[in-house]
């Protein structure tokens, strides 16, 4: 589950969030943590998507994490929709169309 997945990834990068975060589930997802640069975020992002690709692994499970993943990355791999999601939260991203 995504859980582990984070769990998997965060090893590496375990940042406390600070309390400004409004959602950080993004974060969470991603395995980052919020003063993490894009570098990094894209290579966590990499990480999940190969192991949650759906057409490796059968099950709508799996579809919905990879579709979570793709979803965070959308959010915070973009430097703008970062910062209102930074700022706002998830609704201050509402405009933003999903893949």
């Amino acid at each position: 589950n995504i859980e582990e997945a984070v769990t998997d990834v965060q090893q590496d990068s375990e940042v406390s969030l600070p309390v400004e975060i409004l959602d950080p589930l993004y974060y969470d997802i991603l395995g980052v943590g919020v003063n993490a640069d894009m570098k990094e975020i894209t290579e966590n992002y990499f990480k999940l998507a190969e192991k949650y690709y759906p057409y490796q692994t059968k099950g709508e499970p799996i579809f919905h994490n990879f579709r979570k993943i793709n979803e965070a990355y959308q959010v915070l791999g973009d430097i703008d929709v970062k910062k209102w999601y930074n700022e706002y939260g998830y609704a201050g991203i509402k405009k933003v169309n999903f893949i």
